[in-house]
C-alpha cells in the first residue's frame, strides 16, 4: 500500500505467484476482475532459473518450477498482476538471460530487459469457483478489523472517518469453492491531511455595537488547524490584542481605529498566518 493520508488514495501493488503444480495452474485458472495471469517460462537444463522485475519492484526475484514434458525440460511458473506493461529479465544459474530480439533499456535504471504486456482475458469465467478476492479493512478501537462495505478494488480513498486508524488490504484465494490462502498488507494510522489555509476575511459593519465575523476557508487537518487573534490598531499604528475566537462586538474603545483578524496556524499545521482588517470603526 503505497499511501497514508487522508484524502490520499490508497493504491494496492499486486504480484502473486501461483505455486500449485503446472498441471493444476493450467488446467484450474484463479478468475479475478483485478489481476490476471502472466505465465513465465525458460526452456533447457539448468540447475536454478529466477525472474525479477518491475512487477515487485525489481526487489525479490521470483523462483521458477522446473518441468518436464515430453522429455523437455523447462522453468515455468504464473504470476497475476494487474493490467500494464512489466519489465522483467531471467537469471539462469546466476547469469543474467534477455532475449535479444526484444531487448531493451529498463524505464528503472535495471540494465537490460524484456517486457510484456498483461491485459484482461477476452475469455474468463466469472462463475469460476477457483478465484482471487480483494476487501480492505479499517482498525477498531479494541484492535480489530470491520469490512468497509464495498470496498473490493485496487484503490481506497480515506475519508475522515480512517483518519487515527489502520486501513488493511487483503487478497484472498478460493480453489473449488475452498478458502486456500490470504495476503495483506497494513497501512500505519491514517493521518489527516496538512491543513492549508485558503483565505480569512471579515464580514460585518465597522460599527459600534455589530458584531464582526471571522471567515476561514481551510483544508484538511483533522480538527480546525488554526487560532484566531483579534487585535486593534491605533491610527498612530499601536496594537492592543482584543481575544480570540470567530467574532467580535465592537465598542466604543474601537473608534477611530481598525480591527484585524490573524489567522495563524497551530503546532499541527504549517500554513502561512493570514490577516483580514476593517477600515475605520465608527459610531
Amino acid at each position: 500500500i503505497n499511501a497514508e493520508y487522508m484524502g490520499t488514495q490508497l493504491k494496492l501493488a499486486v504480484c502473486l505467484q501461483d505455486k500449485r503444480p503446472i498441471d493444476e495452474r493450467k488446467r484450474n485458472r484463479f478468475y479475478s476482475e483485478l489481476v490476471f495471469p502472466l505465465d513465465l517460462a525458460v526452456h533447457g537444463e539448468a540447475t536454478d532459473v529466477l525472474v525479477m522485475g518491475s512487477f515487485n519492484m525489481w526487489r525479490s526475484p521470483v523462483r521458477l518450477e522446473r518441468c518436464v514434458e515430453d522429455s523437455r525440460v523447462f522453468f515455468q511458473t504464473t504470476l497475476y498482476l494487474p493490467a500494464g506493461e512489466y519489465e522483467y529479465r531471467y537469471v539462469v544459474d546466476g547469469e543474467p538471460r534477455v532475449a535479444e530480439h526484444q531487448k531493451t533499456m529498463s524505464r528503472f535504471n535495471q540494465g537490460p530487459c524484456n517486457t510484456h504486456v498483461v491485459n484482461r482475458p477476452d475469455r474468463s469465467d466469472p462463475m469460476s469457483t477457483t478465484l482471487l478476492h480483494v476487501r480492505w479493512l479499517r482498525s477498531t478501537p479494541d484492535g480489530d478489523f470491520v469490512l468497509i462495505e464495498g470496498a473490493n478494488g485496487l484503490s481506497y480513498l480515506p475519508s475522515f472517518v480512517d483518519t487515527g486508524l489502520t486501513v488493511r488490504a487483503e487478497i484472498l484465494s478460493y480453489i473449488s469453492d475452498e478458502f486456500e490462502s490470504l495476503v495483506f498488507d497494513l497501512t500505519r494510522a491514517i493521518a489527516p491531511l496538512e491543513a492549508v489555509c485558503r483565505s480569512v476575511s471579515l464580514v460585518g459593519l465597522p460599527r459600534v455595537g455589530h458584531e464582526l465575523l471571522a471567515r476561514v476557508r481551510w483544508e484538511g487537518g483533522a480538527d480546525e488547524p488554526y487560532l484566531l487573534v483579534w487585535s486593534r490598531l491605533g491610527r498612530t499604528g499601536e496594537e492592543t490584542r482584543l481575544h480570540t475566537g470567530t467574532s467580535y462586538t465592537l465598542t466604543e474603545d474601537d473608534v477611530d481605529s481598525r480591527i484585524r483578524i490573524l489567522c495563524t496556524p497551530t503546532e499541527s499545521s504549517r500554513f502561512e498566518s493570514r490577516i483580514a482588517m476593517t477600515g475605520l470603526v465608527r459610531l
